[in-house]
C-alpha cells in the first residue's frame, strides 16, 4: 500500500516545518531571514543582503530541480510534498475522528462536532501563522518582545494576517484550492512528457473492472480515475489502494487496475531520457555547481569603505582624509583583526600606512560571530602633486598575519 509511506513523508515534512525555526547550528539559527540586519542563517551560514546573489542560485536550483521531478514524477509533488495538502488530509483526518463525514464538496455532520473542528482549524491555523512568522523573527525574541508588549507591528500583523488565511483556506477553500486555483497544477500540463510517471488504470480495466467505486469514493478531489488522465488528478495513490483490497478479495495474487507507470502507454524509464529533460537536468547542475563554487570562495569577513572628507593642511603638511570602514564577521565564531592601509601617491608606494591612520581599527578589536562593525578613521597622506593620482588599499589581518577583504579607493 501507497498510502501509510505517504502519511509517513507528510508527516515527517510538517514535523521539518514546524522545528526549523528551533533548531540551531554553531548557536544561530539553522534558517532564517532576519528582517531587522537583512541576514540569512543558512545552515551554518550568513548571507548578508550583499551577498543574496547566492540565494539567488540556491533558488534557481529549487525551480529547476521542480520542474525536473515534475518532469520526470508528475503530479507527485502535489499528492506528496505540498503543504496545502499535508494540511487538508490532516484537517479531514480529524474530522474523521471526530466522527464527521468527509466529502470533497464539504464536512457534514452534527452541528457541535463541526464547530469543535472550526476550533481545531483555528488552533492549526495560528500554529501555522507563529511558524511562518519564526521564520523571519527568532522564536525566543518573538515571544520576549510580544509578553514584554514592545511586538513591532509587522510581526504581530502577519501573524493575524496569516492565521486568518489559512484558516479560511482549511475552512472554505480546501481541496478547491489545488482543483481550481492552483497555478503550478495548470502549469504542469506543459511540462507532462512521454515518459512521465503517472497513475492510470490498466488496459484490462473494462474486462476486470467491477465498478464498485471505490477509487471514486477514495479520491479526495472527487474524480474517476477510470475516465483517463485529468488536471485534478494529485497522483496521491488513494484510489490505487482502495482498488487494490478490493480486488485482491476477488482475484488474490493479481494487480489492482490502477497502476503508476511512466506514461500512459506504460513504457519504462527509459522513455524520460528526452532533450527537453537533459537540459533541464544540465541547468539545474551548473546552478548547483555554481553555487558552490561561489560559496566556497566566500571570506570570513566583509570590509566596505567610503571616503568622507578630506581636510587639506597647510600647502607643506599632510593632507587628513578621512574614512568611514563597515566590517562584517560572516562565519559562526568571534574572530579579532587590525586595519591595515597601504597606498601609492604618484610613483611612491608605501607598503603600510598603518602608523599614519588614526582613530578606531588601528588595533586589534574583537568581532562577534554575525556581527556587523562600523569604524571611522582618518589617514595622513603627503599632499599630492596636481594631477597624481592617490591610490590606498584598505584590509584586514588577523592574529596569523593572515591578509582578508582587500578594498581599493583612487582619486
Amino acid at each position: 500500500m501507497i498510502r501509510p509511506w505517504r502519511r509517513a513523508g507528510q508527516w515527517l515534512g510538517a514535523l521539518l516545518f514546524f522545528s526549523l525555526p528551533f533548531l540551531r547550528w554553531e548557536g544561530v539559527s539553522l534558517l532564517r531571514l532576519d528582517i531587522a540586519s537583512w541576514t540569512l542563517y543558512f545552515f551554518g551560514r550568513q548571507l548578508r543582503l550583499e551577498e543574496f546573489y547566492l540565494l539567488g542560485l540556491v533558488l534557481l536550483a529549487l525551480l529547476f530541480i521542480l520542474l525536473l521531478l515534475t518532469m520526470v514524477l508528475g503530479r507527485v509533488w502535489c499528492g506528496w510534498c505540498c503543504p496545502q495538502t499535508w494540511l487538508n488530509n490532516l484537517a479531514e483526518w480529524l474530522a474523521r475522528r471526530l466522527g464527521l463525514r468527509v466529502e470533497p464538496a464539504g464536512i457534514g455532520g452534527p452541528w457541535f462536532r463541526r464547530l469543535a473542528l472550526q476550533a481545531f482549524y483555528l488552533l492549526l491555523a495560528l500554529l501555522v501563522g507563529l511558524t511562518l512568522v519564526w521564520y523571519f523573527v527568532a522564536p525566543e525574541i518573538y515571544w520576549q518582545q510580544l509578553l514584554a508588549g514592545e511586538l513591532g507591528p509587522w510581526p504581530l500583523g502577519f501573524t493575524l494576517a496569516l492565521t486568518v488565511l489559512v484558516y479560511c483556506d482549511l475552512a472554505l477553500v480546501r481541496r478547491l484550492a489545488c482543483r481550481d486555483f492552483c497555478p503550478y497544477g495548470r502549469f504542469q500540463a506543459i511540462l507532462l512528457d512521454r515518459g512521465t510517471l503517472t497513475l492510470g488504470v490498466t488496459t484490462d480495466h473494462d474486462r476486470r473492472c467491477l465498478d464498485c467505486r471505490s477509487c471514486v469514493r477514495a479520491c479526495p478531489m472527487g474524480i474517476d480515475i477510470r475516465r483517463g488522465f485529468q488536471v485534478e488528478c494529485i497522483n496521491c495513490g488513494n484510489c490505487r489502494d482502495a482498488c487494490r483490497r478490493v480486488m485482491a478479495r476477488v482475484e488474490p495474487g493479481r494487480p489492482g487496475l490502477i497502476q503508476y507507470r511512466f506514461g500512459w502507454d506504460g513504457g519504462n524509464w527509459q522513455a524520460l531520457l528526452t532533450p527537453r529533460l537533459l537540459l533541464v537536468g544540465l541547468v539545474f547542475l551548473l546552478s548547483l555547481t555554481a553555487f558552490f563554487y561561489l560559496a566556497g570562495q566566500r571570506q570570513a569577513v566583509s570590509l566596505q569603505v567610503a571616503r568622507l572628507v578630506t581636510a587639506e593642511a597647510p600647502a607643506a603638511g599632510p593632507a587628513i582624509h578621512r574614512f568611514r570602514a563597515q566590517v562584517a564577521n560572516r562565519t559562526a565564531l568571534a574572530a579579532e583583526y587590525r586595519l591595515v592601509v597601504r597606498g601609492r601617491i604618484g610613483n611612491s608606494f608605501s607598503e603600510d600606512l598603518a602608523g599614519p591612520v588614526i582613530g578606531q581599527g588601528v588595533d586589534f578589536f574583537v568581532l562577534e560571530a554575525g556581527e556587523r562593525r562600523q569604524l571611522f578613521f582618518a589617514v595622513f597622506l603627503p599632499p599630492a602633486a596636481a594631477g597624481e593620482a592617490q591610490f590606498l588599499t584598505f584590509l584586514l589581518v588577523d592574529r596569523a598575519e593572515r591578509e582578508h577583504a582587500p578594498v581599493s579607493i583612487t582619486w
